[in-house]
Order: C-alpha cells, then sequence, then structure tokens
C-alpha cells in the first residue's frame, strides 16, 4: 500500500483546531485515498524514538504529502517547503474562505468546506484526480525546483532517498583533461561532477537516479539517451551538453 503524509494544524486535544483537523483527515483526505493509500498524521504516529525525525523521514519517503494551509500554520509551512524542496508528489488544500499566501498562490490548491456536503464531495474527487496523476513518484514543478541552481545547496538530500539501485561516485573536483570519462555501469544511482574539469562526459544510455553537475568545466556532457530523474546543472561552464532524444 502507498503511503501518504499528512500536513496539518493539529492544535491541543479537545480543541476547535483538533476537532476540524480530524474531520478534515477522517472525512476527506482518508475517504478519498482508500483504499490505495496509508493515510497518517504526525500525532497519529506510535514509534518510538524523536518525533522531529518521524515527520521529516516521511516528508521525505512517502508517496505523497497533503498540506492543509488552513490557519497559515507556521509548521505546516516549514514541513511543506521540504516536500517543496524535493519536487515529489503533494497536494495542497485550504478552508474556502481563506486566504492563500503569496508565494504558493500559482500552486493548485483545493479549497474545502468540510460542513458543506457537495462541498466535501467536490474536495474528495479533486484529491483522488490529482492523486492519481501524480501516482509512481512523478517529479512535479514548486515554487523551489522551478529555480534547480537554488538545489544544489540542499546538502542534507543524502543519496540513500534517491537512490536504492546502481552506482553511487563522487568525481568533485576530478582533473581528467585528456581522456572521456565515461562509465561501464547502466544505472548510476548518484553521480557528482561539482566542479569537475574532465574534459568530455560521456553518460550516454545511462539511467542516471541523480546527477549533480553543478559548475563542471567539461568540453563536452552527452547524455543521449539516458533517463535522468534528478538533475542539478547549474550553472555548468563552457560545456556543450548533447541531450537529443534523452529522457
Amino acid at each position: 500500500m502507498k503511503t501518504c503524509f499528512v500536513i496539518s494544524p493539529i492544535g491541543d486535544e479537545g480543541s476547535e483546531t483538533r476537532e476540524y483537523a480530524d474531520l478534515v483527515l477522517d472525512q476527506l483526505i482518508t475517504p478519498a485515498l482508500s483504499p490505495d493509500y496509508n493515510v497518517l498524521r504526525s500525532d497519529k504516529i506510535s514509534e518510538p524514538g524523536l518525533i522531529d525525525h518521524a515527520i521529516f523521514s516521511r516528508l521525505i519517503s512517502s508517496d505523497l504529502v497533503i498540506a492543509d494551509l488552513t490557519d497559515h500554520n507556521p509548521n505546516v509551512f516549514y514541513e511543506l517547503a521540504v516536500r517543496h524542496c524535493l519536487g515529489t508528489p503533494v497536494i495542497h488544500i485550504i478552508r474556502r474562505e481563506e486566504r492563500i499566501p503569496f508565494d504558493i498562490r500559482g500552486f493548485r490548491t483545493i479549497l474545502v468546506d468540510i460542513y458543506d456536503a457537495s462541498s466535501l464531495q467536490k474536495a474528495r474527487e479533486e484529491i483522488r484526480k490529482q492523486a492519481s496523476s501524480l501516482a509512481g513518484g512523478k517529479q512535479i514543478v514548486t515554487p523551489v525546483t522551478q529555480f534547480p541552481e537554488t538545489l544544489s545547496a540542499l546538502m542534507f538530500l543524502s543519496a540513500d532517498y534517491f537512490c536504492k539501485n546502481g552506482t553511487s561516485y563522487d568525481l568533485s573536483e576530478t582533473q581528467i583533461h585528456e581522456t572521456t570519462l565515461s562509465f561501464s555501469e547502466r544505472v548510476i544511482s548518484y553521480l557528482t561532477l561539482y566542479q569537475s574539469k574532465a574534459h568530455v562526459v560521456d553518460l550516454s544510455n545511462k539511467e542516471l537516479k541523480h546527477l549533480d553537475a553543478c559548475l563542471l568545466s567539461a568540453e563536452r556532457l552527452y547524455v543521449c539517451n539516458s533517463l535522468v530523474l534528478h538533475i542539478v546543472p547549474y550553472p555548468i561552464l563552457s560545456a556543450t551538453c548533447i541531450l537529443a532524444s534523452s529522457g
């Protein structure tokens, strides 16, 4: 079963905030995604250990995240920013009468009136449609990922989260001037060429889970017929990228 992690205002036990959050979870999100997703919210995590670790682990690894922007809760926006950095499936919802903050106004947001049966059903259907279109871990454009140069600084993203198979290479600052840098493995899980000075980099016909080519000064970078799942290419200095027929 796929996993959906819900980030929302929760509030204290018995508070209006908790009552609303529970209604959203039980009447909207869970029915919309059942039976395909196991839906979980942070206060429902029963495993031992640090709650912060459990939250951020799920923000990174969950198949889907749903963020309830109602009440403009600071924790929600902090956690949502982490998911936006990943560019992995996320759905925004908000109480119908509330304003969507400027920085994420361009991101499709589902308006919800939890006390109106027609609005509730419409919101369920919209969540179901968006979840279906995002199935399979599809990368999405967020307010962060539309500027790929900002992602190169996010060093907290370890190779383990991006890559479960293949060989990892760290060839940062490699001084190869006379030969072509090529790889025999078909699947390369994580390749770092930060500030590398390789003459030619040939990644043709490779499956690349993550490629960091920031400040690469190679004369040519070949990725013909390659499937690149995540790339941090900016700025590639003095490099000609051959991308024909690439994924």
